[in-house]
């Protein structure tokens, strides 16, 4: 690619320029013989402010999938002066059907298992105190000691919002 064909791609064309002549002046020399510092000058141009890139809002297709639509730029009259605010410009595409989707959150099954642990928990405490010296009193010992795991473990917030259907 040669220098011309640079300077003609639409990139090169629609780039900020800079001044160049600011930047060849030499630099001043300060008393301790240490170079001040040059910096390079930023030159807008006219053009930049008309430039687009489109116009970009969320929608959903037929199945109800989200997607992305793209309009292209709008080019500005070379009489109308840019606008500061960028003006809210509405899709033009609407929605297919536009009937409201509902979810519903179930957390039955979590309740019913944890209150199902609590009632075995219940009956094992009730069995030991019934039966404290009972050859299965080490069992239901061990029992109770798994019970409370599970509970311990069932029932809090994060466990009820993994195990939520949703329909």
């Amino acid at each position: 690619m040669n220098l011309s064909e640079i300077q003609s791609h639409p990139a090169y064309l629609s780039s900020p320029k800079i001044d160049i002549a600011d930047t060849a002046q030499p630099m001043e020399s300060t008393a301790n013989n240490s170079p001040a510092p040059s910096f390079d000058k930023y030159v807008p141009e006219e053009s930049d402010a008309r430039l687009s890139a489109g116009l970009y809002y969320p929608t959903h297709d037929e199945s109800g999938h989200p997607q992305v639509q793209w309009e292209p730029p709008v080019s500005l009259p070379a009489d109308e002066p840019a606008s500061e605010e960028p003006e809210m410009v509405a899709p033009t595409q609407e929605r297919p059907d536009s009937r409201s989707e509902s979810c519903t959150a179930n957390t039955d099954r979590v309740d019913r298992e944890i209150e199902k642990l609590k009632r075995e928990k219940q009956q094992l405490e009730q069995q030991l105190r019934s039966a404290p010296d009972s050859p299965k009193a080490e069992e239901w010992t061990r029992q109770l000691s798994r019970i409370e795991q599970q509970l311990s473990q069932k029932d809090n917030d994060a466990y009820r919002r993994q195990h939520t259907v949703f329909s």
